[in-house]
C-alpha cells in the first residue's frame, strides 16, 4: 500500500482470527514503476525502479541480478543511490524487489532497450533512442527506460517547437556563417556514424564578444535537450566523456573553452580529450561495488567555442604532430559582424529556450530514421566529392567526414521543416579550411595538412 509517508504491507494480527490485519510500514521511501531491461547486445538483466520521498523529484535506481540476490551488494547499491534504511528495512525492501522481479519475469515483462541514446538496431530494424522512447524505421515506437535520472530530466522534450524555431531563425540569419555552423553541428552529430569516424571536433574561434556564439550553442543544444547542458571549463573531460557514452550519437558542446586552467594543464587535458573522443570509447572502470562496468561508446561531434585558436595550442601540445589537428575543424570568425536583429527581442526569444527544448530533436530523429538509407548514401557521396578535389590530402579524411555530416545534416534539417540553412555558404566556408592552395600549373602552394605541421 502506497501512502504519502511511505510504503506499507498488510500483515496478519497475531492472536486474531484470519482476516484481521494491520498495515506495517515497509519503508519510508515509495518505490514504483519497476521494470526489467536487457540492453541490446548484452546478457545482463537490469532491474529498474523509481523512488521518491514526499514531493521530491522521482529518482531512478538500476540493479543487476547479483545485487538483487546478495544482501551486502543490495545494501551498498541502495546506499550509493542515496537510499538509507535500517537493517530490517533493507531486508523487507530486498524481498519486495525480488518478488517484483520474479513476477515480471514470469509474465515476460522484459524490455530490450539500448541503455543509451542514439542509433540502435534490433531484429533487423533500425531505430533512434531518445530518453523515454525508441523511434523505429517502421513507424513504431517502443519504451526506452534510460537509467540516468539527470539525462531523463534534461533531455526529455519539453514545451513547443515554435519558440525553438524562432531562435533557430535568428542563428541561420546571422551574418557570420561560422555562427550558423555551430547550430548545424546539432544535426550533423547523429550522422557521424555514417562516416565510419568515431568522433571529431568543430571549433568556433573568435576574440570578439557579443557575436552570439553562446546563444548559437544554446540553440544547438536545445535541439536535443536543455540549453544549460552546454559544458563549461568547470566540467572535467572525464565527466564529459562519460556523458557522451550515454548520449552516444547526440552532440556535446563546450562553451568558453580556455586552453589553460588554474593548474596550467588545460592544454594537455584538452588534447587528451580529443584523442579519447576520436577513439569513441571511454576507459574501462569499476562500479561502486568494485566490478567492471561496460564502457560507454559513441560516434558523435563535439563543438567548442573558444577565444583562442585550438589548432595553435594543439600544435604546441603535440609538438607539430598532425594527428590531433586532423580531428579538429577550426572555423575562425575573421570578419566578425553583429546580428541586425533587435537585442531585446533576441534575448526574449533565446530566453524561451529554457522551457522549450528537445522537441526539434524528436522530429529530426523521426526524419533521419525514416530516411536513414538515403542519408547514408548522401554522406558517402559528399565524402567522395570533397575527397576528389584536386590535390586533397588523404590526411584530411576525418575533417572531410565532419564536413560531409555537417552539410547532409543541415540539408536534412531543412527538409524536415526545422531550419533554413544556406547549404552553399556552409560548404564554401568549411571546405576553404581544408582545400589546398594551387598555382596556375595545378601544383600545391600550400596544403592545410602540411602547413599545420610546420
Amino acid at each position: 500500500v502506497m501512502t504519502p509517508d511511505g510504503m506499507y504491507k498488510e500483515v496478519q494480527i497475531e492472536g486474531e482470527a484470519e482476516g484481521f490485519t494491520e498495515l506495517v510500514r515497509l519503508s519510508r521511501y515509495r518505490f514504483f514503476d519497476a521494470s526489467i531491461n536487457i540492453p541490446t547486445g548484452q546478457d545482463t538483466h537490469f532491474f529498474r525502479f523509481f523512488y521518491n520521498i514526499g514531493q521530491t523529484k522521482a529518482r531512478v535506481v538500476e540493479l543487476t541480478a547479483s545485487e538483487m540476490s546478495d544482501s551486502k551488494q543490495f545494501n551498498a547499491a541502495m546506499a550509493f543511490a542515496n537510499i538509507t534504511m535500517q537493517p530490517e528495512e533493507y531486508k523487507g525492501v530486498q524481498r519486495l524487489m525480488s518478488t517484483w522481479k520474479q513476477q515480471m519475469e514470469a509474465a515476460k515483462f522484459v524490455t530490450h532497450a539500448p541503455n543509451r541514446m542514439g542509433w540502435t538496431r534490433q531484429d533487423g530494424k533500425i531505430g533512434f533512442a531518445l530518453t523515454k522512447k525508441i523511434i523505429w524505421d517502421d513507424g513504431k515506437e517502443t519504451d526506452n527506460p534510460l537509467p540516468n535520472a539527470e539525462l531523463l530530466v534534461n533531455y526529455s522534450p519539453t514545451g513547443e517547437l515554435k519558440p525553438w524555431k524562432k531562435a533557430a531563425k535568428l542563428i541561420t540569419g546571422h551574418p557570420n556563417v561560422e555562427i550558423q555552423a555551430a547550430l548545424a553541428s546539432s544535426f550533423a552529430a547523429p550522422l557521424m556514424s555514417m562516416t565510419s569516424t568515431h568522433g571529431a571536433v568543430l571549433a568556433i574561434v573568435s576574440q570578439a564578444s557579443g557575436l552570439g556564439k553562446t546563444k548559437a550553442l544554446h540553440t544547438a543544444q536545445a535541439v536535443w535537450g536543455k540549453p544549460t547542458q552546454v559544458n563549461s571549463m568547470d566540467d572535467t573531460s572525464n565527466s564529459l566523456i562519460h556523458k557522451m557514452g550515454i548520449l552516444n550519437n547526440l552532440p556535446a558542446y563546450w562553451d568558453e573553452l580556455h586552453m589553460q586552467n588554474a593548474n596550467g594543464d588545460g592544454m594537455d587535458a584538452f588534447t587528451n580529450m580529443i584523442f579519447r573522443l576520436a577513439q569513441g570509447k571511454e576507459k574501462s572502470r569499476l562500479t561502486n561495488q568494485i566490478k567492471f562496468q561496460v564502457a560507454g561508446e559513441w560516434t558523435t561531434l563535439i563543438t567548442v567555442v573558444s577565444n583562442d585558436s585550438v589548432h595553435d595550442h594543439l600544435r604546441i601540445a603535440r609538438k607539430g604532430t598532425s594527428a590531433a589537428l586532423m580531428r579538429v575543424l577550426e572555423l575562425e570568425v575573421n570578419d566578425a559582424k553583429e546580428s541586425a536583429d533587435d537585442l531585446n527581442k533576441a534575448l526574449t526569444v533565446f530566453g524561451e529556450l529554457n522551457e522549450n527544448y528537445g522537441v526539434a530533436g524528436e522530429l529530426y530523429a523521426k526524419y533521419i530514421v525514416e530516411n536513414n538509407a538515403q542519408l547514408k548514401k548522401e554522406v558517402i557521396a559528399t565524402i567522395a566529392k570533397i575527397s576528389s578535389m584536386p590535390k586533397m590530402p588523404q590526411e584530411e579524411r576525418m575533417r572531410i567526414a565532419l564536413i560531409a555530416a555537417m552539410l547532409v545534416g543541415a540539408k536534412a534539417a531543412n527538409s524536415a521543416g526545422l531550419t533554413n540553412f544556406d547549404i552553399k555558404a556552409l560548404a564554401s566556408r568549411m571546405i576553404s579550411e581544408i582545400k589546398p592552395k594551387l598555382n596556375k600549373s595545378g601544383e600545391v602552394i600550400k596544403s592545410v595538412a602540411t602547413a599545420q605541421d610546420m
